[in-house]
């Protein structure tokens, strides 16, 4: 179900994508081998549409997600801490994820 987060919104979309990273991290690895994989591909999603420019609409309402300015490497550093937190158990999948 984390595939059907998203939001025009670039820096919004970063954030809930963080909020549901502290969540799945909290949860016992029996729940981290499905859930981090997905997450991370929801990052990648993330960054493809960062680098292609594609609905990086800002909210003049809401001041709290115009401060973050979510790029490229703040992404891949939340990718790589998702992976290492699922190295310990699950070796192959974490190769796989960084290649």
């Amino acid at each position: 179900m984390i595939h059907l987060i998203y939001n025009e919104n670039h820096d919004m979309w970063y954030t809930l994508l963080l909020k549901f990273k502290k969540i799945f991290l909290k949860g016992g690895i029996d729940r981290m081998k499905h859930t981090l994989p997905a997450l991370i591909f929801c990052l990648f999603r993330l960054s493809m549409a960062i680098e292609t420019g594609t609905s990086g609409a800002t909210s003049e309402n809401n001041e709290e997600f115009q401060v973050i300015k979510v790029d490229q490497a703040k992404v891949f550093k939340a990718v790589n801490e998702l992976i290492l937190a699922l190295q310990e158990h699950k070796p192959e999948a974490c190769l796989k994820l960084y290649l």
